[in-house]
């Protein structure tokens, strides 16, 4: 629904009823609300990650201990396995699964600048969300 007030938003701002709510977004030279949500929740465990937030925030998350048979992707977070569809809408859930599913250069980052270049850079692409798995 926010999605939605944003385009009508876009639309009265640019004086254009017909264009797409992407060409919209284009004009404006930003990014769906989705993904700046998206990016924001990855700069957060990135810092985690780096340790600059507190330890009640880094309990929440782990990463996951190298297997055998997992070769091609590291960097990884456990993600939790819950039994209702709140669990899934939960920090701990969507955190461990927007950072796996950050491309591999993103997670392999070592510091913040570099991080926050390469965030900037993506599109979004290789999301698995919920939310884009269903948009075209």
């Amino acid at each position: 629904m926010l999605e939605r007030v944003n385009l009508r938003a876009l639309r009265f701002v640019h004086r254009d009823i017909c264009s797409s709510y992407e060409e919209l977004l284009q004009k404006d030279h930003s990014t769906s609300l989705h993904l700046r949500r998206t990016k924001l929740l990855a700069i957060e465990v990135f810092k985690i990650l780096l340790g600059e937030r507190p330890s009640y925030l880094s309990n929440l998350i782990s990463p996951k201990c190298n297997s055998h048979y997992n070769f091609r992707y590291t960097n990884l977070l456990n993600i939790p396995r819950f039994k209702s569809k709140v669990g899934k809408l939960s920090f701990r859930y969507q955190a461990a699964k927007i950072w796996d599913d950050l491309p591999q250069e993103m997670r392999d980052a070592t510091d913040f600048k570099s991080f926050n270049r390469l965030l900037t850079l993506w599109s979004g692409e290789g999301c698995k969300c919920a939310m884009c798995k269903f948009t075209p």
